[in-house]
């Protein structure tokens, strides 16, 4: 009798018997198509990574850091609140230096990544982890901004 086109957009026969009136619908039988789909590669997490606002704290020595947590791909899942630390220069920096990129620091925005191990340390010994990528912070802006005494 003829074809209709189905929903899927295959294509159907129909076959018509003028004696009986009857109509058969018959769908061909064909083999799915293999798909063949390439194996994923796991996307590795990027790192911990939060902002950080740098304030002059009354003790010059000091500054005081509020650190808010940048959610990125494969750490959607964490939330961290937002910390607010006070945090002393290095020993091996000179006071001149540290004043230097505290100012410079306070002026821009400021992100640091803190190491994996961050997850698994207990909430009240982070603070080292955080003192030292503040430095690291610190010791990058000054190497960024020429020297200074």
């Amino acid at each position: 009798m003829g074809n209709l086109i189905a929903r899927d957009r295959r294509r159907l026969r129909v076959f018509w018997r003028p004696a009986s009136d009857a109509v058969r619908v018959e769908r061909p039988q064909t083999s799915p198509a293999l798909i063949m789909v390439p194996a994923s590669t796991p996307l590795v997490p990027e790192p911990i990574r939060f902002s950080v606002s740098v304030t002059e704290s009354r003790h010059r020595a000091a500054v005081l850091e509020r650190l808010r947590f940048l959610p990125s791909r494969g750490r959607e899942s964490l939330t961290f609140p937002v910390m607010s630390l006070t945090i002393p220069p290095p020993l091996n920096m000179n006071p001149v230096k540290w004043a230097w990129t505290t100012r410079l620091a306070g002026s821009r925005l400021n992100v640091i990544d803190v190491p994996d191990a961050f997850l698994t340390t207990p909430p009240t010994e982070r603070a080292p982890m955080i003192r030292e990528a503040v430095h690291g912070l610190m010791r990058q802006i000054d190497a960024i901004s020429g020297p200074r005494h």
